[in-house]
């Protein structure tokens, strides 16, 4: 995708400072021609023109932070180059429907970078969609949701599962990958330095209030070093009711706890770190497939 070319609204590309980032790029369409566009993603921009710095003279890359020092003092956020991520930024993978998604290595471990957007299984199978409060607060078979059944969620934040569907042996995750179970996502906060502070290096950065993310006013600790790129998607109760949308993100386990529960991870925009607590089966979480 080529940027800067076409027909100019308002501002110039030549005068972006990079360096002042994060930045994100939003994709809106109307298939009708007109104006009256949908948003179709909205995605932070990972990778930056080098050649845009080259005259600044780059002076080398920090050992504990996602960055790029330039000769003239300032840096550039860069997720995926510190040491804390050497293995750095992996190929895209798709689903069974040819949904994209960016990945990550993160330790010894590579995790999609995007909540899971799949609406079958990855055998082609599908996974049947629950709208209905009521119906998703009985159902005790695999179902996925929109937040608010909102197509702008969908687009940004992915889809919500019940446990039902992380725990089926269909595999709602793209083939050679997988939901991850407790023990490997308790892998990831360690290699982050603990559960403590981990939620910060996994946080994508900016808030609504700045303008420059989607987290609600307060983002505390967020540097996304890890390159995770956490998104607040909120999640849905085993009753039914959606929660937390721009506050914090809830991911699945696949990792039972008891006939009824299953462990989740979340984390929010008031805490660096990251919680693990166990929930009702029929609540709806994002999920994260890790590579097997």
């Amino acid at each position: 995708l080529a940027i800067g070319t076409g027909t100019v609204l308002n501002g110039y590309f030549q005068n972006i400072n990079w360096s002042n980032g994060p930045y994100f790029i939003q994709t809106e369409t109307d298939i009708n021609g007109g104006t009256n566009y949908t948003i179709i993603s909205s995605q932070q921009l990972l990778s930056v023109p080098y050649a845009l710095h080259a005259g600044n003279g780059i002076m080398g890359v920090s050992e504990t932070g996602d960055s790029l020092l330039l000769g003239n003092g300032s840096f550039l956020i860069i997720p995926g180059i510190s040491s804390a991520n050497s293995g750095g930024l992996s190929n895209n993978i798709s689903d069974f429907e040819g949904n994209v998604y960016s990945t990550i290595s993160i330790g010894t471990q590579v995790w999609m970078s995007e909540n899971l957007r799949a609406t079958k299984f990855c055998n082609g199978e599908n996974i049947p969609q629950i709208s209905n409060q009521n119906n998703w607060n009985t159902a005790t078979t695999p179902g996925y949701c929109v937040y608010n059944a909102d197509p702008e969620n969908d687009s940004i934040y992915g889809k919500l599962y019940n446990w039902f569907v992380v725990s089926d042996t269909r595999n709602a995750c793209p083939c050679g990958w997988h939901v991850p179970t407790d023990d490997e996502f308790t892998t990831l906060t360690d290699f982050l330095g603990t559960e403590s502070v981990a939620g910060g290096k996994m946080k994508a950065t900016g808030t609504l209030s700045g303008g420059d993310g989607l987290w609600s006013i307060a983002n505390f600790e967020a540097t996304n070093e890890s390159g995770f790129t956490g998104l607040p998607g909120g999640g849905r109760a085993s009753g039914g009711q959606f929660s937390g949308v721009n506050v914090n993100a809830w991911f699945w386990n696949s990792s039972s706890f008891s006939s009824t529960t299953a462990w989740r991870r979340v984390i929010e925009n008031l805490s660096p770190g990251v919680n693990r607590s166990e929930v009702n089966k029929k609540t709806g979480c994002s999920v994260r497939c890790i590579q097997n």
